[in-house]
């Protein structure tokens, strides 16, 4: 470059630096790009720091982020988005991250997994409680922390990659920590959803069943009521499958699974023709000689003086995300139909002693629908490779390609295609006189 200084021209040094019009660590006011224009810069890392703390010093107001105007104005969209709509937009901004691309992407993973968590859960409702208002805002305000994390990482600036680089996989780590540390506390909302447990209570009052929960009492607080239920000492299903309970066997499976099945199979053919929506390995409980006890009956739909009418719409999609009839979620009709999606999940996971989402497994492994459908028709070698190792081999062979046929009906993505719990029973209880050895 060429400059003109006392009537004569000469080459301005290479290396000086002429400050660019926009910049990643947001605008420099006059007296900063006088000052970088003037300075030889060899050292980025500490012309970063200098501008850093300067800003630091001059900047008035609450907030002291380093974002660009446009970084800032995305920021201040995100007041009054709740926790599943932020997930959303981070997801989004995760996917065009220009560094950071490993901890983005995993990010980013881990929030989807958190959002199928909460979209069933109505957000404002749960703001009306002060117990879970506190938490949720909390959670809400970490979320903003990713999304500003995230949104930094499209920055492919090489001065800021060479200042902040180091600093980055840190401040991932924390925001993880502090979202996890929010989220445990939200299982806390079932004491104070009265609704819920006034719905479960009122099921149970009216209903007899072998394998149905018996209710023994309540208690009713200022905002929180709580059930009372028989002593189950095996706890629950998934404590035996997915935690440290103990290893079930293949009897034992088959056990449960036709108990529960049959409860389920009660509900539907009861007088008020009950639809559960929230089956799952959690709600279904072990008594002291594993027998099965169907509970979590808090969003239970009736469907009785519907005359003609075995569906129905619901206003909102309610259960637990990796048991949800897809048809439900994209139409939001309810039916029979819609307990044999989620009970075909859990068969499937009594199969394979898997999670429905494993963040922890390879990519092609962590749905579990979606990884099992390609082997639950295959033969009997390949399916060995999906059961659960805890069975040491100990099962039929002949029972579980039959028992995988069932949860492939079960889990058939067409409404009309799955059969009914009646027809579940029966199949399995063929499947239990099938012997080891046999």
């Amino acid at each position: 470059m060429l400059s003109n200084v006392g009537g004569r021209r000469r080459n301005r040094p290479s290396h000086q630096v002429m400050a660019p019009r926009t910049s990643p660590f947001g605008k420099l006011g006059i007296v900063e790009r006088q000052k970088v224009r003037r300075r030889v810069t060899l050292d980025p890392l500490k012309l970063y720091f200098e501008i850093r703390e300067h800003q630091r010093v001059h900047r008035r107001g609450p907030s002291r982020q380093l974002l660009s105007p446009g970084q800032i104005a995305n920021v201040a969209q995100l007041a009054g988005l709740d926790a599943v709509r932020l997930i959303i937009i981070i997801v989004e901004a995760a996917a065009k991250a220009r560094i950071q691309k490993k901890n983005c992407r995993e990010l980013s993973d881990y929030l989807q997994l958190i959002g199928h968590l909460l979209e069933p859960l109505d957000m404002s409702d749960l703001k009306t409680y002060p117990e879970t208002r506190a938490v949720l805002e909390r959670l809400e305000n970490s979320l903003k922390k990713a999304y500003i994390l995230v949104n930094i990482c499209q920055n492919h600036s090489f001065l800021y990659l060479m200042a902040m680089g180091w600093m980055l996989e840190h401040r991932f780590q924390k925001v993880e920590a502090e979202i996890e540390r929010y989220l445990r506390l939200i299982p806390l909302i079932n004491l104070v959803d009265v609704k819920r447990a006034k719905n479960e209570m009122n099921v149970l009052r009216k209903l007899s069943h072998p394998n149905l929960i018996r209710l023994l009492g309540y208690c009713k607080e200022e905002n929180a009521f709580h059930l009372v239920y028989e002593f189950m000492a095996n706890g629950s299903l998934q404590d035996h499958l997915l935690e440290k309970g103990k290893p079930l066997s293949w009897k034992l499976r088959i056990k449960i699974a036709i108990g529960a099945a049959r409860c389920l199979h009660f509900l539907h053919k009861s007088n008020k023709r009950i639809i559960h929506r929230d089956v799952k390995p959690s709600v279904i409980l072990l008594d002291s000689d594993f027998n099965p006890k169907l509970t979590g009956l808090g969003w239970s739909l009736s469907l009785k003086g519907r005359t003609g009418k075995r569906r129905r719409v619901a206003t909102h999609v309610l259960g637990t995300p990796g048991y949800l009839d897809p048809q439900c979620i994209t139409t939001g009709h309810l039916d029979a139909k819609t307990d044999v999606y989620a009970f075909g999940m859990v068969l499937l996971q009594m199969l394979t002693g898997r999670k429905v989402f494993d963040p922890d497994r390879p990519c092609v492994e962590r749905h579990l629908a979606q990884f099992a459908k390609t082997h639950l028709s295959s033969d009997a070698k390949e399916l060995a490779s999906l059961m659960d190792p805890k069975l040491n081999g100990e099962y039929p062979p002949v029972a579980a390609s039959r028992l995988a046929r069932i949860i492939e009906a079960c889990i058939e993505k067409e409404h009309k295609l799955r059969p009914t719990m009646r027809d579940v029973v029966k199949a399995l209880e063929k499947i239990d006189a099938i012997r080891i050895g046999d």
